[in-house]
């Protein structure tokens, strides 16, 4: 799937796929954060051909959680429910400075594919065997982060917070106290201002930005409350399509 992405000049472009796992393309290179939204989209369509029956839930960890925000705003009536781990909706002060944010707006048109820094996996999960595995997961993306790249998201963000009221589906979030990525204040907001009636809010004390690769008893909770509320929520449908 082509797109554009600007080169350092930030005059010339080239096509390429968006690269992410083992997929092709430049990792943390995109034109626009449109093109994740568009890509889901058309994933969600072909499940509905693939499963025209299944209902849809939309499991998403933080960009991922962001990302899903803005699919669901433009198909609702597809999707069954929301499970967000870390949503991201406010960067962390400590991770994303201000000075960094001022200096990425400023060189975006300049030099779009200047480095910011590195994402501290010590900072994913207090598990270092956790840590090590995404250390060492050739799919995991080990690249700087960029300027195109954080402009984009941030970009998000910026509108991230108009998208809330429209959301009315089922909805659970999840998010670690001590997350240095994801501002967990960014969750509260989330919370607040979604209009879903039904949704829940859990926080982890103590844990760090993927709880999916916290320690052993944070997972275990986690798969627990994910799969009650998956449970419950399936109940649910059955009762409503009998009647």
């Amino acid at each position: 799937m082509g797109i554009t992405c600007s080169a350092d000049t930030g005059h010339r472009h080239r096509n390429h796929s968006v690269g992410h796992g083992q997929s092709e393309g430049d990792r943390l290179c995109i034109d626009d954060f449109r093109i994740y939204v568009r890509d889901c989209v058309q994933h969600l369509d072909m499940m509905k051909r693939k499963f025209p029956l299944l209902k849809i839930y939309i499991f998403a960890v933080s960009m991922g959680a962001l990302i899903a925000t803005y699919v669901v705003s433009e198909r609702q009536n597809d999707i069954a429910g929301l499970i967000f781990i870390a949503p991201l909706v406010l960067m962390n002060p400590e991770s994303a400075t201000t000075l960094k944010m001022v200096f990425t707006k400023v060189l975006n048109h300049l030099l779009p594919n200047v480095a910011l820094g590195y994402i501290d996996p010590h900072l994913t999960s207090r598990d270092e065997m956790q840590v090590n595995d995404y250390i060492n997961d050739p799919l995991n993306c080990h690249v700087p982060v960029r300027v195109r790249f954080a402009f984009e998201v941030l970009h998000a963000l910026s509108k991230i917070e108009r998208v809330f009221p429209t959301i009315t589906v089922p909805m659970l979030i999840l998010h670690g106290e001590l997350d240095k990525f994801s501002d967990i204040r960014g969750s509260y907001i989330m919370f607040g201002k979604v209009a879903s009636v039904d949704k829940t809010f859990k926080v982890f004390s103590n844990c760090y930005h993927e709880l999916q690769n916290e320690l052993p008893e944070v997972i275990a909770e986690l798969v627990f409350l994910v799969e009650e509320w998956m449970d419950l929520h399936l109940q649910m449908l059955e009762t409503t399509e009998e009647i």
